[in-house]
């Protein structure tokens, strides 16, 4: 079975997150591969927005210091999991209707569940809900981070990680909850991880499609996080193995 983990905590000024998580939650539901779970993990700041949305396992979290700990809840969403594999996925992504047997298929103990991710505009969300994602042109692509986003190590290393199980609890010890708010915590684990088996495995074919939405919340010490990490990333891996991470009282900084 695949586990499918994804966090999420607050919504933006238009309710956009919301609306993009009912997207992706639709797009799962298609899929043509049907062994799954979905684990929705919320942070919660005042009320819980989703614990209505259609999923498996619905956990809920209290957020008591105002800035996001997404990797504390894929680690919560992890250890809920019953799948042999643990696919981390944000929660405003889209795909094609085989994705998850790409996934399945690709025997890779740690690897990018994406080659190719485009961010798509509001105008491209229209477009993708009126004529579909094939047909999605490049006056209706985010250019950010240029209008193809790939998977490096340094840079463009979210959206979607995918684990085997007793890779990512025995080896791999989670993802590292020193991260607090946007930004750090998947190129983190994705230099842990690619260290680890010598490589950075990358799902080829897969595109990927981010919708748009605002509310983040950036902490300027993720950056010295970071460091840390890249001086030695496996020294960073063992203090996590050795360490009870998915607390659901709250995140453990190592």
């Amino acid at each position: 079975m695949l586990s499918v983990i994804i966090p999420i905590g607050g919504e933006d000024e238009k309710g956009r997150k919301r609306r993009n998580l009912d997207e992706m939650i639709l797009c799962i539901e298609e899929q043509n591969y049907k062994d799954y779970e979905v684990i929705i993990v919320e942070e919660v700041y005042k009320n819980k927005l989703y614990d209505d949305i259609k999923a498996d396992k619905y956990i809920h979290v209290y957020n008591k210091g105002g800035y996001r700990n997404i990797s504390w809840t894929r680690n919560i969403g992890s250890n809920n999991s019953e799948g042999e594999k643990l696919l981390h996925l944000d929660a405003d992504l889209v795909f094609d209707k085989n994705y998850f047997k790409k996934i399945i298929d690709f025997k890779e103990k740690g690897f990018a569940a994406w080659d190719t991710c485009f961010r798509l505009n509001e105008k491209g969300f229209k477009d993708y809900i009126t004529i579909g994602l094939e047909k999605i042109n490049k006056e209706n692509i985010d250019p950010r981070e240029g209008l193809i986003i790939v998977p490096r190590v340094n840079f463009t290393a979210g959206f979607a990680n995918c684990f085997d199980r007793e890779f990512f609890f025995k080896e791999f010890g989670g993802y590292n909850e020193n991260y607090f708010g946007w930004g750090g915590e998947d190129n983190d684990a994705t230099l842990r991880f690619s260290t680890l088996l010598g490589k950075y495995h990358i799902l080829p074919n897969c595109t990927i499609y981010h919708l748009p939405h605002g509310g983040r919340k950036t902490r300027k010490g993720n950056y010295k996080e970071l460091q840390r990490t890249i001086k030695n990333p496996l020294e960073i891996t063992n203090l996590l193995l050795k360490t009870k991470l998915g607390n659901i009282e709250g995140p453990k900084v190592v």
